[in-house]
């Protein structure tokens, strides 16, 4: 998990330092996006795992 909130903080930090807050605000749907797939990604293996009684998805290993 750690490491996925570093790299979303280093892309950003590389967003801001070559683009600005122009390009920031273009490249920020993308990233919404992304955390929007993970969160349906996970419901929809936790949900697969209710339906079939098994451990499919877990948050933290």
């Amino acid at each position: 998990m750690w490491f996925s909130i570093f790299l979303g903080w280093a892309i950003k930090r590389i967003v801001f330092s070559f683009g600005g807050v122009g390009t920031y605000r273009r490249a920020l749907p993308f990233f919404l996006g992304m955390i929007f797939g993970q969160f349906l990604a996970g419901s929809l293996w936790s949900l697969i795992g209710v339906l079939t009684d098994r451990n499919m998805y877990t948050l933290f290993p």
